[in-house]
């Protein structure tokens, strides 16, 4: 049974937790997209067009047009969040750095 002192005792670390995590990522926030961040941000953008066809487009990333579906090989979940937070704070890389900071704070 966890008392009301260890529950605020593990409210406190989660907070302080939480805290950290944004003190070492907010800085970042500005970073430009990068490696990968291009397919997740088209499957977004695909999202607002089509939702019922997340994942029906072509990309060019290994070099020859392929589906999306092959060359993601993802699930479209975050496509989706990515969608959500443009409609709040457009398509800018500080808007979805941010915005992708608050799932992780769900999980601490």
């Amino acid at each position: 049974m966890v008392t009301g002192v260890k529950r605020a005792s593990r409210a406190r670390h989660a907070a302080l937790l939480a805290a950290l995590a944004l003190a070492c990522l907010l800085p970042f926030a500005g970073k430009a997209f990068h490696i990968d961040d291009p397919m997740y941000i088209w499957a977004g953008e695909q999202v607002l067009a089509d939702p019922a066809d997340f994942y029906g487009f072509d990309v060019n990333w290994h070099g020859f047009f392929e589906p999306n579906y092959i060359a993601n090989k993802n699930p479209p979940l975050i496509g989706f969040w990515l969608a959500g937070v443009s409609l709040l704070g457009g398509w800018s890389e500080p808007a979805l750095h941010v915005g992708m900071l608050l799932p992780l704070g769900l999980l601490l």
